[in-house]
């Protein structure tokens, strides 16, 4: 008996591995975040903000390699690099889009999940649905930047709402470590309990 309740304590003690995965995902989500808003704010260092002057798509395509000949076309009409669009600043203005996209896409994840473990975490999923939101007026924001042609108003709004998107990524991975954390030490406490009681029974007159 004695070799085999700290293998049941342990196993009781994991709050699961699902719910390590979530706590990752939040933890990458915010990290991509963050990395987002330099690349953010490097596209607009470079000029290349209107690398691709429509949205989503750079002249309608998914690639600036699809949208090549309206790019040269666009370069011949600027009369050479200098001007706003440009290959180089056509690919940075569409990375940015790229990662934006596929953060998006984590957020989706989070909030599914968000709603699938609130009772489990007893935590309410609304902030991550919240973040969401924020998420998509940030996607509204990304539009408005290039088809309002770089309005100060319009890109300063766009690096609140990513910085608001961060700080909440932060906020909602800090809420899931502690109710992880507090969902194993809950764990653990029953576990010694039911260690407690084991040993009683062991121990009890007539027990075999």
């Amino acid at each position: 008996m004695s070799t085999t309740l700290p293998r049941y304590q342990a196993q009781v003690i994991e709050p699961g591995s699902a719910l390590i995965a979530y706590r990752r995902l939040i933890g990458w989500s915010a990290l991509i975040c963050f990395a987002l808003i330099m690349i953010g704010a490097w596209v607009r260092l470079t000029d290349a903000g209107l690398g691709c002057p429509d949205w989503p798509g750079c002249y309608g395509k998914l690639t600036p390699v699809q949208a090549k000949d309206q790019i040269a076309q666009a370069v011949a009409e600027q009369g050479g690099d200098h001007g706003p669009v440009s290959m180089g600043k056509a690919w940075r203005e569409m990375v940015h889009r790229y990662i934006a996209t596929g953060l998006g896409l984590l957020i989706i994840g989070i909030v599914v999940l968000a709603w699938r473990f609130r009772h489990r975490l007893q935590q309410s999923p609304w902030l991550a649905s919240v973040t969401l939101a924020v998420v998509i007026l940030q996607g509204m924001f990304g539009k408005w930047t290039v088809t309002l042609l770089l309005k100060p108003a319009i890109v300063t709004g766009h690096l609140i709402g990513g910085l608001l998107t961060f700080s909440l990524l932060f906020w909602l991975w800090l809420r899931t470590r502690q109710a992880i954390e507090a969902l194993g030490e809950g764990l653990g406490s029953a576990a010694d309990a039911r260690s407690a009681t084991q040993r009683a029974q062991a121990h009890a007159p007539g027990h075999q």
